[in-house]
């Protein structure tokens, strides 16, 4: 089972991968215009698919192995609480803090905490190779040109 989940993570890591550059190769070479609202709206979903997806994980590990997969005080006795709780880990995974407060325990919650970490700097990366369409967004283009003085 342990197995299972991990080759799942991975796939999805890889899929997601490929799907990013294969977007970003897509974007260089038919120089499509983007515009600000599809910039943010991509990096947006890019960031929230990753957090979602591994607290989805992180809870299922934690539903199918208990204590042996995740350590940590008040992660909850229900659902709820406990997705709340492995959102909060996520995330904080995801913005490489780690307050420390839940840590993965077993090699299946230490792989999959790996492959968020992946999935995290290949959405900063792509959100960084996004910038040179910010920087042409925002730079003065011939309208934005004040008209020459008399």
């Amino acid at each position: 089972m342990r197995a299972l989940i991990l080759l799942f993570c991975l796939a999805s890591v890889i899929f997601y991968i490929l799907y990013i550059f294969n977007g970003i190769a897509e974007s260089a070479l038919k120089k499509r215009k983007f515009y600000m609202k599809t910039l943010l709206i991509r990096i947006s979903a890019a960031a929230l698919m990753c957090v979602c997806f591994f607290t989805i994980i992180y809870t299922s590990i934690y539903k199918l192995f208990g204590q042996n997969a995740f350590d940590g005080e008040n992660i909850g006795s229900d659902l709820v609480s406990q997705l709340v709780s492995f959102l909060y880990f996520s995330v904080a995974t995801f913005a490489t803090v780690g307050y420390g407060d839940i840590s993965p325990v077993d090699s299946t919650s230490r792989l999959a905490v790996i492959m968020e970490i992946c999935f995290s700097f290949i959405t900063v990366a792509y959100a960084l190779s996004m910038l040179t369409e910010f920087r042409r967004i925002f730079s003065p283009g011939p309208d934005d040109k004040l008209p020459e003085e008399l």
